[in-house]
């Protein structure tokens, strides 16, 4: 049997070392559920006629930031024996490339709205393209989010980084046939969404009441969104 070997460097290497340091480091545990896309996408359609277009992250972005704002202390990090507390929602948002996994800070996202989120997220990326990120923008993200909507997984468990008590995963959005409240089957764009915790910064409970906000968000974007 032939084989052939590569050596494990640079970013890859990098990336390798912070998981298995936070895996062995943290106990973590992970909540799913699923969020009923319909209104979102509706709003991103309308969006798109108005020439408005939008970064699906930057609405999770927004939508996990308003839901922190119910639960501020999710939003931190442990250092030693103290639960530090972030006073600012910046949320890292995970990035695959061809040289690895980078994670691009949107900062203070509590007092922005979707546009601006999706703009600065767009600037990164396009900076990001042609080497012009700086340490700025992948440093003191306070939560992260994980969205692999565009892909094919239909759940999956993401790994807490930089000490963070939360990272947040979106699986792929597909249709699916459901029952709704008054009992009709109907079929609707669904996606799950992971809520994978730092055990030694916050316990089941806080993260299943956060999901519900989330959520909540996700399904009335029209109530929520200021666009």
């Amino acid at each position: 049997m032939s084989e052939k070997r590569i050596k494990i460097k640079g970013m890859r290497k990098i990336i390798g070392d912070t998981m298995r340091e936070s895996v062995l480091k943290y106990p973590s545990a992970t909540g799913h559920a699923k969020v009923d896309m319909s209104e979102l996408l509706r709003m991103k359609d309308e969006l798109n006629e108005k020439n408005i277009k939008i970064a699906m992250s930057a609405f999770f972005i927004k939508a996990i930031s308003i839901a922190l704002e119910d639960y501020p202390e999710l939003n931190s990090r442990i250092e030693n024996d103290e639960l530090v507390i972030y006073d600012s929602i910046n949320v890292g948002v995970g990035t695959a490339t061809d040289k690895g996994l980078y994670v691009l800070v949107v900062r203070s996202t509590q007092d922005k709205d979707i546009i601006q989120i999706s703009e600065d997220l767009k600037d990164m990326l396009s900076r990001m393209k042609t080497g012009k990120l700086t340490m700025d923008d992948m440093q003191d993200g306070t939560i992260t989010l994980s969205n692999l909507s565009s892909g094919e997984y239909d759940s999956f468990t993401s790994i807490i980084t930089n000490d963070q008590a939360m990272i947040i995963g979106v699986a792929k959005t597909k249709k699916e046939v459901v029952v709704s409240e008054n009992d009709e089957i109907v079929i609707k764009p669904l996606s799950n969404i992971m809520v994978n915790i730092n055990h030694a910064a916050t316990d089941g409970m806080p993260s299943s009441l956060f999901a519900t906000k989330l959520i909540e968000v996700l399904e009335n974007p029209y109530k929520y969104f200021n666009i």
